[in-house]
């Protein structure tokens, strides 16, 4: 929109925005930043990001495209790597017994909001018993911030004979000792 470039300070008209870019994604490696309007994709124009996201999607894993991208007033070019797709959900039993019961997914928004959902908890389980609810957001482990599905269940694997979630539940942080 004329509003959201005015305050990106472009004048660029068509493109997709970037809106997130997560830690130790392709996106990230490649140095794409949050507010890049990337324009072009192996110098075919973008339009918008439901173009851009079809485009992507029909790459082999292993491509490497060129993306052109208005960054500052200028046009750079990024080369990200298209990586399969992240695991979408998570049984919480295949990381560690004390989590069976739950099943964890990635969560948009904002990281102090917590990157780990909890989007199902079956009551009575040993998740449900340890404190774990539905709903609830996993923004650390053992006092370490996480971000990814991958580095939750790594975090999760090797946490020793209690593991510390802090949670966001609703807005409140809390913290939930599994053991």
């Amino acid at each position: 929109t004329p509003a959201l470039a005015q305050a990106l300070g472009t004048d660029v008209k068509e493109g997709a925005v970037v809106t997130q870019v997560l830690a130790d994604s392709p996106a990230a490696q490649a140095g794409l930043k949050v507010g890049d309007v990337i324009i072009s994709v192996d110098g075919q124009k973008v339009s918008n990001g439901g173009e851009l996201r079809n485009r992507i999607g029909l790459m082999a894993i292993g491509s490497k495209p060129k993306l052109g991208v208005h960054r500052d007033g200028q046009t750079v070019t990024v080369t990200p790597t298209i990586i399969q797709a992240r695991q979408r959900s998570v049984d919480g039993a295949s990381l560690d017994e004390r989590l069976a019961g739950a099943t964890f997914e990635p969560a948009s928004g904002r990281p102090q909001e917590g990157m780990i959902g909890v989007t199902k908890v079956a009551q009575g389980s040993p998740a449900y018993q340890a404190g774990l609810r539905s709903g609830d957001r996993i923004t650390s482990v053992n006092r370490q911030q996480v971000e990814t599905l991958q580095q939750f269940g790594d975090m999760v694997r090797q946490g020793g004979d209690t593991i510390l979630l802090g949670i966001n539940r609703q807005g409140t942080p809390l913290l939930v000792a599994i053991q």
